[in-house]
């Protein structure tokens, strides 16, 4: 598994990181614990990252390959997420001020 472009891509829009919260959201309602839930967003990102629907969650051996990819390339995926994060509240409360 590696990064493409077109899944950095994906990652790096709204449309996504809203997608994601709503998914959240509804694991939230249903009681899942915030561990679950961000173990979740954490595989969705990758898994998206590498260029596959998310709409079509890994196989068995596709989740062994996403787990291995996360542990390599920790730091890429959580700048993502923190991208992922950064659209939501640029979306909600308009541009960041550092």
């Amino acid at each position: 598994m590696q990064i493409t472009e077109a899944g950095k891509k994906q990652v790096a829009s709204l449309e996504f990181a809203l997608e994601i919260r709503e998914y959240l959201s509804k694991l939230h309602a249903a009681g899942a614990q915030e561990d679950y839930g961000r173990g979740a967003a954490i595989s969705m990102i990758a898994w998206v990252m590498t260029g596959h629907d998310i709409n079509r969650p890994p196989a068995a051996q596709e989740l062994l390959e996403l787990v291995n990819f996360v542990n390599c390339n920790a730091a890429q995926v959580n700048a993502a997420a923190d991208a992922c994060l950064e659209n939501l509240v640029k979306n909600d409360c308009g541009p960041i001020v550092n």
